[in-house]
C-alpha cells in the first residue's frame, strides 16, 4: 500500500519568525523541553538552562523589532 500524498491548499503558512508569532514560539520551546525532561533525555538543570537562554534569545530578537 503506497503512502498517501497530501497537499496543503488552505491560507498561505505564516512566518513563525514574525515578531507576533513570539509568545507561540516560546510557549512551543518550553513545551518541547518539559517533554524531553519528562522522558528523562535531560535533566532538570540542563531544562532550566535551556530556558534561560531561550528566554534571552527571544528577548533579544523582541528588542530589536522595537523603535
Amino acid at each position: 500500500m503506497k503512502p498517501k500524498v497530501y497537499a496543503y491548499a488552505g491560507e498561505p503558512i505564516p512566518d513563525l519568525n514574525d515578531p507576533k508569532y513570539t509568545g507561540f514560539l516560546i510557549h512551543l520551546e518550553k513545551s518541547v523541553l518539559y517533554s524531553l525532561e519528562k522522558r528523562a533525555l535531560i535533566s532538570p538543570s540542563q531544562r532550566d538552562r535551556c530556558l534561560a537562554g531561550i528566554e534571552e534569545l527571544h528577548t533579544k530578537d523582541s528588542n530589536k523589532h522595537q523603535p
